[in-house]
């Protein structure tokens, strides 16, 4: 991201070419007060500028750190967060409650099981957090709820004390877990020498990844059942990204641009002025 001295010097440069271009002499007290005033906003913007990027990449770096001491990688890495509130009759269970989980399918980068899975759910608000690589504007994420039918399956056991805490998100990170769906419909793990029973089927729901500048964003879906009746909803948010602070030198120059348009408008303003005070002999009126 260009620095605001730089910004500074580029605008006090279109000034002086487009006051030359325009034949306006500037009397030095005017040009005086004209510098001072971008000088003065480039200062200005310069101290908050860096006082807030400092601190983005300061926690940023930290969380970076972070993952690495844990032994994930965080190049094109973002934390999500899959929030849902089902109903659980869509399970379609006689007796007992569903075991849900979820399986995660994210457009480009395959399907996933998250380690953590809500046993006897009763339709109470479930949210869990992930990590994972950067979704890009417009993908897609489909989200199956299923129903872990097994008594008690101690395959689950290998997977779920795995939960990292970060300190700056102030949550528990519940990794991903590479998955395949069999022939079959049962769910492989891939890595892990784990293979889940063919699930039941609760609902699922389909994600759009909206446009963000910041690396925070909400999306929110409807949970279908099999027979596309409303079963719930569901929303899946990326809550941090790692290089957020890259993304800002649009602004930048959306800055530049209207300040070159302010000169050049100010300019031709004072020409019109200075013409209308002159007489066609060039004597002051």
């Amino acid at each position: 991201m260009k620095s605001p001295r730089f910004i500074y010097l580029l605008l006090l440069s279109i000034f002086s070419l487009s006051s030359a271009e325009a034949g306006i002499r500037i009397p030095a007290p005017v040009f005086k007060t004209i510098v001072t005033v971008i000088s003065g906003a480039a200062a200005a913007a310069s101290l908050g500028q860096s006082a807030t990027e400092e601190e983005r990449r300061i926690e940023i770096d930290k969380t970076i750190e972070e993952l690495k001491a844990k032994g994930i990688d965080p190049r094109d890495g973002a934390i999500y967060q899959l929030y849902f509130k089902a109903n659980p009759k869509a399970a379609g269970r006689w007796f007992f409650k569903p075991n849900v989980y979820a399986l995660i399918q994210i457009e480009g980068q395959g399907d996933y099981v998250p380690a953590a899975i809500a046993r006897g759910y009763e339709g109470q608000e479930f949210s869990v957090t992930i990590y994972a690589h950067q979704i890009r504007t417009g993908g897609k994420v489909l989200v199956h709820l299923l129903d872990d039918k097994q008594w008690w399956n101690t395959a689950w056991n290998s997977i779920l004390q795995t939960e990292i805490p970060i300190s700056i998100t102030g949550k528990s990170i519940t990794p991903l877990v590479r998955a395949e769906v069999q022939s079959d419909f049962s769910i492989k793990l891939i890595n892990k020498d784990v293979v889940f029973q063919p699930p039941g089927y609760i609902a699922q729901a389909s994600i759009t990844v909206p446009h963000s500048e910041d690396g925070i964003w909400l999306a929110e879906g409807r949970l279908e059942d099999k027979e596309t009746h409303d079963a719930g909803r569901i929303q899946f948010a990326e809550i941090w990204r790692a290089d957020v602070y890259s993304k800002k030198s649009h602004s930048t120059w959306a800055f530049i641009f209207w300040g070159a348009l302010a000169i050049v408008l100010f300019l031709v303003f004072l020409k019109l002025l200075l013409g209308k005070k002159t007489c066609p002999t060039g004597q002051s009126t």
